[in-house]
């Protein structure tokens, strides 16, 4: 969409319509701990603060129902697995109204550094006329959390 864009928009435009949020931490783990930590997705609500259920399957195309906590609200998404590279990768996309105004990408990657250590890479990527009007930034402390909390649960199974 991108070079779509650039020909009709100057590019200072397109590049405000393209975020991203990023975060990695490291875990004393194994790939194998974490991806079944990440992929059990009724195990949520027990280690994971900010999504606390997710129902659906994980299959490339399916569509998953993403539960959130907002402080005392609870915000519903529903999303569709875009990815899936066990025991590695994995992605769910959401929209709002049309993907031409607002979408984005949730992405999970797991990394092996050596034999005690992985990386887990978390990153969230917005496009759309409407991010510009979204406080996508504001998601970055939900996801700190979150990473946070799959870090203790990992480490403390070990």
């Amino acid at each position: 969409m991108r070079w779509l864009l650039t020909g009709v928009l100057p590019y200072k435009w397109v590049k405000q319509m393209m975020k991203e949020n990023r975060n990695e931490v490291v875990i004393q783990g194994t790939v194998a701990e974490a991806w079944e930590t990440l992929t059990n997705f009724a195990q949520y609500s027990k280690w994971n603060p900010l999504i606390h259920r997710v129902e659906g399957k994980l299959e490339v195309g399916e569509k998953v129902q993403i539960f959130v906590n907002k402080g005392k609200e609870e915000q519903i998404f529903t999303c569709e697995i875009a990815r899936l590279d066990p025991p590695h990768e994995f992605s769910w996309k959401f929209y709002e109204r049309t993907p031409f105004l607002y979408r984005g990408e949730h992405i999970f990657r797991v990394e092996q550094i050596d034999e005690q250590r992985i990386r887990f890479v978390d990153r969230e990527t917005f496009a759309g006329l409407l991010v510009i009007f979204k406080k996508v930034e504001k998601m970055k402390s939900g996801m700190l959390i979150m990473d946070k909390a799959l870090k203790k649960w990992v480490e403390e199974a070990v």
